[in-house]
């Protein structure tokens, strides 16, 4: 079963918002965070078959002192940590970078992008995250 499949059951319901990563993960998906050709972290969207999803981000923070600027909604940058996780929303990052629900086009823009259903990282990917408006670009990793 692909991330996406275990998506499509839980349809993005906000349950809890947590900061754990969710038990029995048995997908996931991965993306290069780049900025300016420099590849500043990564960020994951990992599932498991009861339709619960977290998402990690990791930044490179020697690579991020280059860019002082930057500033990654669900990420406190003064902190640092190895890793942020958000588990059963989608995070702020990713809603800057995909189609909103009530957009007037959106069955025609996931048809453009080959989908049929709203997929969050899909879309990002994709577009490469080019719907954000912070010079962050997606690479999905394979």
């Amino acid at each position: 079963m692909t991330v996406g499949e275990i998506l499509e059951k839980s349809e993005y319901k906000i349950e809890n918002i947590d900061t754990t990563r969710v038990p029995c993960i048995c997908a996931v998906r991965r993306a290069s965070m780049i900025h300016k050709g420099v590849n500043i972290g990564t960020i994951s969207e990992e599932a498991n078959d009861a339709g619960e999803f977290s998402w990690v981000i990791k930044l490179d923070w020697e690579r991020l002192e280059d860019f002082p600027y930057i500033n990654i909604p669900d990420v406190d940058m003064s902190i640092k940590k190895e890793e942020y996780i958000i588990s059963n929303i989608i995070p702020t990052f990713v809603k800057q970078r995909i189609y909103t629900e009530e957009g007037p086009d959106l069955y025609e823009k996931l048809y453009q992008l080959g989908l049929k259903r709203k997929d969050a990282f899909e879309i990002m990917c994709r577009t490469n995250g080019e719907l954000g408006n912070d010079g962050i670009y997606i690479q999905r990793l394979i």
